[in-house]
């Protein structure tokens, strides 16, 4: 008799199993999207969800666990599978990967939020209803009689939730979260002492926001809120020097997490040297002292992370993905195609003037020489597909040239989500406009004229949004 080695057979099953995976993971997510809106908290047991699937429960725990990394579900020993809406955290998780070191992690954070912040809350401002409100002063009254730090951390995040929450954008939200959840330590820092002076300083500042809110003064609402994000910058600089004190958070699966931190190790050492893969499944688990459950455990949360590849029968391929869980939650949170598009064009709008504008004061000579070689090609090409792929990389090299990690995450997810619309507006419009707008552009970063940068770049998102516009309305009337 003819024998096959084992690893072949697991291999040809892993490879069988996994569409299988996918299936049930997609059903799943609806019945987790359909929980949600019914406010139901639990899905039928592993048994009953195993026998109703049609498949093993082999099968149902891979795309459970999937679902978890996904922020969709918590899977609680003992208890079963709670629906949960945590889609921010894988985008946490991507954050805390490409930043790991706190200092450069909380100074990029400070970055983002000075300019998103007060751009929710001019949106806010525009579009709160009266509950909205009422939420937002009710919050506010429970940060001012705060009696613990973890109180009042959780009261000043709440009405930045509420804020955002205020807006309507979805994509706003998961960043908004995403940015909370990272600033947990820092707000813990600054109301550690739970001063007077701070409690009431916190207060005061949300109030403004609230007087503006209520005069429906969208400049006012966001220069109050640009003057609370400089006050917390400021008071975390006087922090600094003495150091901030953090908390370990709490480890879930100590062995998977030291696992992982190895291999994560692992990872940006061969990225360093330019390899794009890691040693076998059988020599990392010999290496770390691990079974292969433990390594190929560790590895699938790697590729849900978007830092590796599992390709059976070559084994594990290192790549930069980060950006895939994002733009996965908000593929996941805004599943109608239209609803996405609007959203995405309005955060980018928020988010590339200023892109542009940082760019004009931190550009180096060779971004700048990346920027020509793709002006040139978008310019000669005559293919869609190649234009798209010109016009993308313009903005990545722009975001990239900042050198902010947190941003850069956003607008590549950004950017991933927007491929296909960027296919049918080039096949329908052209590219000259778009190329144009790009000299535009360019012609204010070689001033370096931040002001000049913002506003060519705000022009072209703007005339990108009117012809998504056109579009929606030609399919409307077909």
């Amino acid at each position: 008799m003819k024998h096959v080695q084992t690893s072949s057979l697991r291999t040809n099953a892993g490879e069988q199993r996994r569409p299988l995976i996918d299936k049930v993971s997609a059903d799943l997510t609806k019945r987790i999207q359909e929980a949600l809106k019914e406010g139901v908290a639990w899905l039928p047991t592993e048994r009953e969800l195993a026998v109703e699937l049609g498949v093993s429960r082999t099968v149902l725990r891979e795309a459970t666990k999937r679902l978890e990394s996904h922020g969709l579900l918590r899977i609680e020993h003992g208890r079963g599978l709670r629906v949960v809406d945590n889609l921010h955290h894988p985008l946490t998780r991507s954050m805390y990967l490409r930043l790991p070191v706190l200092p450069e992690r909380l100074a990029q954070l400070g970055e983002v939020k000075l300019f998103l912040e007060p751009e929710i809350a001019r949106l806010a401002t525009l579009r709160h209803k009266p509950e909205d409100l009422a939420a937002l002063k009710a919050i506010n009254k429970g940060l001012t009689g705060a009696t613990t730090t973890e109180e009042a951390v959780k009261c000043d995040a709440d009405f930045h939730r509420a804020l955002v929450r205020s807006t309507g954008n979805q994509i706003l939200r998961l960043f908004s979260a995403s940015l909370d959840e990272l600033s947990r330590e820092s707000r813990t820092a600054t109301f550690g002492s739970l001063s007077t002076a701070r409690l009431h300083a916190s207060t005061s500042q949300h109030e403004k926001i609230i007087t503006a809110l209520e005069r429906g003064d969208a400049s006012g609402g966001a220069e109050a809120m640009r003057e609370h994000i400089q006050h917390v910058i400021r008071h975390l600089e006087e922090l600094a020097a003495d150091g901030l004190w953090l908390r370990k958070r709490r480890r879930r699966d100590p062995l998977l997490d030291e696992v992982s931190e190895e291999l994560l190790k692992k990872i940006q050492k061969a990225s360093a040297k330019g390899r794009h893969r890691l040693s076998s499944e059988r020599d990392l688990a010999v290496e770390l002292g691990v079974s292969r459950t433990v390594i190929r455990e560790t590895s699938k949360r790697l590729e849900s992370d978007g830092l590796l590849r599992v390709e059976h029968g070559s084994g594990l391929r290192i790549v930069d993905h980060l950006h895939h869980p994002l733009a996965r939650s908000i593929s996941l949170r805004l599943p109608d195609l239209i609803t996405l598009l609007e959203q995405l064009a309005e955060v980018r709008l928020l988010l590339e003037p200023e892109i542009a504008r940082l760019a004009a004061l931190r550009l180096k000579p060779e971004d700048f020489a990346a920027l020509k070689a793709l002006q040139k090609g978008l310019k000669e090409t005559t293919s869609t597909e190649e234009a798209v792929t010109f016009d993308t990389d313009f903005h990545l090299v722009l975001v990239r040239a900042v050198g902010n990690e947190i941003l850069r995450l956003l607008l590549e997810a950004l950017t991933d989500l927007s491929r296909e619309s960027r296919l049918t507006t080039f096949a329908r419009f052209g590219t000259a406009a778009g190329h144009l707008q790009h000299e535009k552009i360019m012609a204010s970063l070689e001033r370096r004229d931040a002001d000049g940068s913002a506003e060519a770049m705000r022009e072209h998102i703007q005339d990108l949004q009117v012809n998504l516009e056109r579009l929606r309305r030609s399919e409307l009337a077909c």
